[in-house]
């Protein structure tokens, strides 16, 4: 595991991957190596296998917004760690 997440700072662009779909509001993604639960509010739909270009919008709790991914839609997704 490559630990990226001790070292992410505000507006830090990293790139993620759907692995496992755990409900229509929970997400594993991982993050440049880092598995991490994802409860995604925007009500977007991700399927396994989505890869995303997330942006560091806050740190505690740990936020990321959509960037881009494949529909290059910018919503919300928030963290549970």
């Amino acid at each position: 595991m490559r630990q990226t997440l001790p070292k992410l700072r505000e507006g830090d662009l990293v790139f993620g991957q759907v692995i496992e779909v755990l409900s229509a509001q929970e997400f594993v993604v991982s993050l440049e190596g880092d598995l991490v639960r994802v409860q995604n509010d925007s009500l977007r739909r991700l399927s396994i296998g989505d890869e995303l270009t997330l942006r560091v919008h806050g740190l505690k709790p740990l936020q990321l917004k959509i960037y881009s991914g494949p529909e290059r839609v910018r919503r919300s997704l928030d963290l549970k760690i």
